[in-house]
């Protein structure tokens, strides 16, 4: 699957449930890097504009499953608000890495 096209299936499905509560979805790492093998993971960083619960999360991923299982992936989801970006959440690396190469749409 192309990451663009996944993007698209990931930002549509998002929102239709959780427009208001959804910033960015940032596709990174070995897929966008270029290092990905065929069975290869889909990372996705989920930016929200508030903090989400676990809940919030499951319901996420949960949604996203559909994704999982009609187009044979496998998606890897980290959550972070807009305020975390801001705080040594936001400093981790891989999150760094993630804003910095990954891709979006919005």
């Amino acid at each position: 699957m192309e990451n663009i096209e996944l993007l698209h299936l990931v930002d549509n499905l998002l929102k239709e449930n959780f427009a208001d509560r959804i910033n960015t979805i940032i596709l990174f790492g070995s897929r966008v890097d270029g290092t990905a093998h065929e069975y290869s993971d889909y990372d996705l960083l989920i930016v929200t504009n508030e903090s989400v619960d676990w809940e919030t999360e499951d319901t996420i991923r949960e949604l996203l499953y559909t994704i999982n299982i009609q187009h044979d992936v496998v998606l890897s989801i980290q959550f972070i608000s807009e305020n975390e970006l801001s705080t040594i959440k936001g400093k981790q690396p891989f999150i760094q890495r993630a804003i910095e190469t990954g891709i979006s749409l919005r």
